[in-house]
């Protein structure tokens, strides 16, 4: 699979485009598909647990992702 044993953080603040992209990502092989709704929780993600890739969402709750 493309992305086999992959970690990957999506970082969208819409329910049905992220259980889409989550959808994608376990059919590519994803091995960990882990979600955040908000920037803070992005950041606490990536903290405790450093994806290998994030998908993120130009404008969260309107926050910019960009400090995730």
């Amino acid at each position: 699979m493309l992305l086999a044993g992959r970690s990957i953080l999506v970082i969208e603040d819409e329910p049905m485009v992220a259980a889409l992209l989550d959808d994608m990502l376990t059919g590519l092989g994803c091995e960990n598909v882990a979600r955040a709704t908000t920037i803070e929780l992005a950041i606490e993600s990536v903290t405790h647990s450093p994806p290998d890739a994030a998908l993120l969402d130009i404008s969260v709750k309107g926050a910019a992702s960009f400090p995730v």
